[in-house]
């Protein structure tokens, strides 16, 4: 059943970026760097956060950058590294799928009692604390 409700959550976020033409995998490294606030991110911090090799860090900002969505500068402490900002747009874009998952999760939580809510979220945040590492 969580599967199933997975895969319908995952259609519902790529028909929401569809318009942005980005992948799920593109808006994890926006919505990451959102969460960073304007401070820049180095491409090995988001290597480590999601644990990918920095080919693929580098072509998905390269690719984000094509779309506006952020830009790359030179990393003040090592000449040779890039960081990652968002870009106003790519900011837009945070608040936008903000939005979206705020209106997903009130779609998902609306037939469900108040009480019967309040039981989920202990017992979701149970799973998540068993399932994440320590």
């Amino acid at each position: 059943m969580i599967m199933r409700i997975d895969r319908i959550l995952m259609r519902h976020l790529e028909e929401s970026l569809e318009d942005f033409d980005l992948t799920p995998s593109q808006i994890r490294f926006v919505m990451y760097m959102g969460r960073c606030g304007d401070r820049p991110v180095s491409m090995k911090e988001i290597e480590e956060r999601f644990d990918v090799a920095q080919p693929t860090v580098a072509g998905v900002l390269k690719k984000l950058e094509r779309r506006g969505f952020v830009e790359l500068v030179q990393s003040p402490s090592d000449r040779r590294a890039k960081n990652a900002r968002l870009t106003d747009a790519g900011r837009e874009l945070v608040r936008s799928q903000e939005h979206h998952r705020i209106s997903m999760e009130n779609r998902l939580m609306d037939s469900l009692e108040p009480d019967e809510r309040e039981r989920l979220k202990a017992m979701l945040s149970r799973i998540l604390d068993d399932l994440s590492p320590e």
